[in-house]
């Protein structure tokens, strides 16, 4: 009895299809609903072939209606749980395909796509690039005004826009979110043409987006099918609802909200803070390699001084090499941070023997060339393009994202790396979005216009995320990482092993076990009286909800590993005594003194508990045994300072209840999840009186590190006052001697 045996009863209208439901709903409880949307019982709200599958809409809910009354009446059941289901399910489906038409109805109005592709393309590029130029400006404002840069100033929630705050990162993001969805729809609508248009002359065409009513139409409705979307994927793989709340005017709307907000909670915490390491790290890295990209950063500024933005292809030919090699140091080493969350996959031997792309000739390590080569060329270009911009001249917003022939960035490329010819080319087809790319617009920054040109759009580039590159490529390939779980384990229990406050088993632990099949020991280590069972899992980071839902199911694998191994441990206490090498107690521990732990790389789960079983990453929980001092940084030009914010022990070793507590929430998760703030965000509305609907965020409102940045703020202040007053009193000394000068002179 399955899922699909139901589908096909639905679609044929066979009377079993009631039974085979209920037994179904009986059998799955919570999970039921999600495997009805997963195997594909009802048709999806954004499918072209919707309105032919209408009748299985219908039957569906003939079904659940006879079930619902056998609940009630036959089985003497409360019904109200299944009926709010699928009729809220149905709900969700319907109005969603309601939401769907109306934005391709807008979509495919005359007029709003009657541009030619290029023009079209390169209005939506420029307007990407100036909104990251007017970024850069009031962030740099920002760190004039404070006198240092904080590294999360891009992402606090401070800028208002038609759906609630967002920060810096959000908006850029949001953008190329919008650029991605529209390039794919305006390249489908080229190739149904039998024609095709010229290129156009830039004079003869005002491709500023600014007072253009059609590009603004036109962002609102890629803004309301992203946000639709959204809400699909969160009701079918995050298992969100919908509750009807009431806004001030007493309309209602449907708001989606998770089953448990704590975890989703949790799962934003998540995310900034990878966005805080990601920039934390960069900052560190600019501090310990200042110099080296110091002299870069110079060769960079000189090389702009170069670029004649009329005929920009042509001044790329005049830059010298030697200089260009030197600009792309800086680029190389920023990719360090990025490479360093991946060391659980990555070495020499993984970098240059992993081959991607259609010809599977291209190793990750000349990927990582590609990337460094063009976000050299993009900040060249950008530098010399936003330098003294004048908004008010709209003839200067061609220059933002200017067209250029593929071919003259291969033979540049080529001029500071040697490749082969056919690798070059592979190399930049893998850098090109196009039309039907896998990718996304993040990961493949040249936009396509014809087989020729592409758009060269420094923001997108700069945007570029390495270690999410490098994992897409990893998965669209389908190449095994598995086999680099082992490392993650080896260093995991190696760096726990440095602390001693706790004892951790490092002799392998695999046998035949009392239920008939093998199990192996992860990670056993005693602290104090109690046992602790790890499993680890080493995974790679998601980036959308049905991503997070495949890695949380592996996260349930390792869930139901680590609850058998209690079993086994109970059962076979002897046989694991006698082979782990830590000294563990003659009789075997009461369940309530085992810690059941997974531990994983990536940071979506940590502080979440299913089953009794508490979810961790890896430098969280050596973070508690190994370095329990908190510390806050700054970097400055030719200085660094530190301050301990907290530590995580009250005495010179930690306690069973200090453990307990910090499982809870992890000091790394806390920072930011005590500064996330409920914002119900609305949909785009389409036509005043329709039904609106809002999805639940936790925009990070507050700086987490506001006291650490005042506290840098005054020893910054104090130091340029020292530097004031010393060179104030150098001055004066200067003064004085040529005063003494004077008159030993005069006499």
């Amino acid at each position: 009895m399955n899922y699909e045996k139901l589908k096909e009863l639905i679609i044929s209208k066979d009377p079993e299809a009631g039974k085979v439901l209920l037994n179904l709903f009986f059998r799955d409880g919570e999970k039921f609903r999600s495997n009805l949307l997963l195997s594909g019982c009802l048709p999806e709200p954004f499918s072209f072939d919707f309105e032919s599958k209408l009748h299985i809409i219908n039957e569906f809910y003939r079904v659940c209606k006879v079930c619902e009354s056998v609940l009630e009446e036959r089985l003497e059941v409360d019904a109200k749980q299944f009926k709010y289901m699928y009729r809220k399910l149905l709900k969700t489906v319907l109005i969603l395909r309601e939401y769907n038409e109306k934005n391709i109805e807008y979509l495919t109005d005359a007029g709003l796509f009657s541009l030619p592709l290029d023009v079209q393309l390169t209005k939506i590029c420029i307007f990407l690039e100036n909104q990251d130029r007017l970024a850069d400006k009031m962030v740099n404002s920002e760190r004039r005004k404070n006198h240092f840069y904080n590294v999360l100033e891009r992402d606090i929630a401070r800028l208002n826009s038609d759906h609630g705050y967002i920060s810096v990162t959000d908006n850029i993001e949001a953008g190329i979110e919008m650029a991605d969805k529209l390039f794919r729809y305006m390249y489908y609508l080229d190739g149904k043409k039998k024609q095709k248009d010229e290129n156009y002359i830039e004079n003869d065409v005002d491709i500023s987006p600014y007072n253009d009513p059609l590009f603004e139409k036109m962002g609102f409705l890629a803004q309301h099918r992203i946000q639709i979307e959204h809400i699909w994927e969160i009701v079918k793989y995050r298992e969100w609802d919908f509750e009807v709340i009431r806004l001030e005017n007493e309309q209602r709307a449907l708001y989606y909200t998770p089953n448990d907000k704590q975890h989703f909670k949790l799962e934003r915490s998540a995310t900034e803070r990878y966005r805080y390491r990601e920039s934390n790290n960069v900052s560190k890295v600019l501090s310990d390699y200042r110099q080296q990209i110091r002299n870069s950063l110079n060769h960079i500024d000189d090389l702009s001084k170069m670029i004649n933005l009329e005929y920009f292809e042509n001044s790329l030919y005049l830059l010298p090499i030697d200089m260009l090699e030197e600009s792309m140091l800086a680029f190389k080493i920023f990719q360090i941070p990025a490479l360093m969350e991946l060391d659980y996959i990555i070495d020499e031997e993984f970098l240059e023997n992993t081959k991607i792309g259609k010809s599977k000739i291209i190793s990750i390590n000349e990927l990582l060339l590609g990337i460094e080569f063009l976000q050299t060329i993009a900040r060249i270009y950008s530098q010399k393009s936003h330098d003294g911009f004048d908004d008010l001249n709209t003839s200067l917003y061609k220059y933002l994202a200017p067209r250029i022939r593929i071919e003259s960035l291969e033979t540049l490329f080529t001029k500071v790396y040697p490749l082969q010819r056919d690798k070059v080319k592979e190399l930049f087809r893998i850098l090109t979005f196009k039309p039907n790319s896998e990718l996304d617009l993040f990961s493949q920054p040249l936009v396509f216009v014809n087989s020729e040109a592409v758009i060269f759009v420094p923001s997108i580039i700069e945007q570029m995320n390495v270690s999410r590159i490098i994992e897409q490529h990893l998965s669209n390939q389908i190449i095994d990482i598995s086999v680099k779980g082992n490392n993650y384990e080896i260093d995991t229990i190696s760096s726990l092993k440095k602390s001693n406050v706790i004892e951790v088993n490092t002799a392998h632990v695999e046998f035949d076990a009392y239920d008939g099949k093998t199990v192996q020991f992860d990670l056993i280590a005693k602290f104090e009286d109690k046992i602790m069972l790890v499993e680890m899992k080493c995974l790679s980071r998601p980036y959308s909800p049905k991503e997070l839902k495949n890695k949380e199911a592996e996260i349930d694998k390792g869930i139901a590993q680590v609850k058998r191994r209690v079993n086994i441990l109970m059962h076979e206490w002897d046989k694991v005594r006698s082979l782990v090498n830590i000294d563990l107690p003659k009789d075997p521990p009461k369940k309530e003194d085992i810690i059941l732990l997974v531990c994983t790389n990536i940071f979506d789960f940590t502080g979440k508990v299913k089953h009794g079983v508490t979810i961790i990453d890896d430098s969280s929980l050596v973070k508690f045994f190994v370095s329990p001092e908190i510390y806050g940084y700054s970097h400055g030009e030719n200085e660094s300072f530190r301050v301990l914010r907290k530590r995580l022990w009250k005495g010179t070793s930690p306690t069973i209840d200090e453990f307990y507590e910090f499982l809870k929430k992890p000091v790394a998760i806390s920072d930011f999840f005590d500064n996330l703030e409920e914002l119900p965000r609305p949909v785009i509305m389409m036509k005043r009186g329709e039904e609106r609907l809002y999805y639940l965020d936790y925009p990070l409102v507050r700086d987490p590190f506001e006291k650490e940045n005042n506290h840098f703020y005054n020893i910054i202040k104090k130091l340029n006052e020292q530097n004031k007053q010393a060179i104030n009193k150098k001055s004066n000394l200067k003064n004085k001697r040529k005063k003494k000068k004077k008159r030993v002179s005069k006499r």
